[in-house]
């Protein structure tokens, strides 16, 4: 379609398939670091926070792929010709997964600050006989 504003949908609609391709490849590496922490520093105090830790990003990866089921669902409706009422719709959707997505960006963003810091706190921990 030549309609530019449709070019400009496909255009954001692009750039929200780089973002969840970025959060589910580093959904994918958190995950592998915890796999490496409990292969390499196994400590049964440690089981607790990392379960929690995969839980979190296992309902990540739900999240995403909903997101990306919409994402689809939204490509494929706007090849067709639209009604007025259509098109209002059509746009109401993409607010929604527009909102969607900086609310999954920066419930992301603090998982893994979240990962980082306990990771962390526990390498201190390790590190450190008196504590």
């Amino acid at each position: 379609m030549n309609d530019p504003k449709f070019q400009q949908i496909q255009y954001e609609c692009d750039t929200w398939k780089r973002a969840v391709t970025f959060m589910m490849e580093e959904s994918i590496i958190m995950k592998n670091r915890l796999s490496e922490v409990l292969r390499t520093h196994f400590n049964r105090n440690l089981l607790e926070g990392i379960e929690l830790l995969l839980n979190k990003l296992i309902r990540n990866d739900e999240r995403i792929g909903i997101f990306r089921d919409d994402l689809k669902l939204l490509e494929a409706s706007g090849t067709g010709h639209f009604t007025e009422q259509d098109e209002k719709l059509f746009e109401s959707r993409i607010r929604l997964l527009h909102n969607d997505l900086l609310q999954m960006e920066k419930q992301f963003a603090r998982l893994k600050s979240e990962f980082n810091h306990y990771l962390l706190d526990q390498i201190k921990r390790s590190g450190n006989p008196q504590k």
